[in-house]
């Protein structure tokens, strides 16, 4: 509906629905209905502009972690976050989740049924990182498996899922 960009998206198959949010300058989360291809403004917003941050999701919610988002402060403008933001596939709602360790935007998501590892990334100041976050789905609650990756990655790396 608008010109964003990177943007990240969750699914939620039971429904045949998938979620777009995230990108710079809006909070708007855009809906398709994946039997359909019908591209619909959801009528929820993300808390904010998350820009770069990344998605993952457990088979009741799809999550947007992290992001650099530009407050309406001073420079330096674009921040880091920490915030986890999350949809109920069940009614749609977007609300809080619980905040990951270290703020980040950018980096890779892995997954399984049980855990999602958010890896690399820039962190405040513009630094890459090598640090690892696993999170796990049933309580969403975030740790440092303690393994960083062998060098610092930035913000184009990809992740995978089984």
């Amino acid at each position: 509906t608008e010109p964003r960009s990177s943007l990240n998206g969750v699914s939620d198959i039971r429904n045949n629905l998938g979620y777009f949010g995230g990108g710079s300058v809006s909070c708007r989360v855009c809906r398709i209905d994946l039997s359909s291809d019908t591209i619909t403004q959801h009528s929820d917003t993300l808390m904010r502009d998350a820009s770069a941050s990344r998605s993952y999701q457990s088979g009741d919610y799809g999550y947007w972690a992290g992001g650099k988002y530009t407050p309406n402060q001073p420079s330096p403008s674009a921040r880091a976050s920490n915030s986890t933001q999350k949809i109920a596939f069940s009614t749609g709602t977007i609300q809080n989740g619980l905040p990951m360790q270290t703020e980040r935007y950018g980096g890779g998501v892995s997954q399984d049924n049980y855990y999602a590892w958010y890896a690399a990334g820039t962190a405040p100041g513009f630094v890459r990182t090598s640090n690892v976050q696993r999170v796990e789905l049933s309580t969403e609650t975030y740790s440092n498996p303690g393994n960083p990756l062998a060098i610092n990655r930035d913000s184009t790396i990809g992740g995978l899922s089984n």
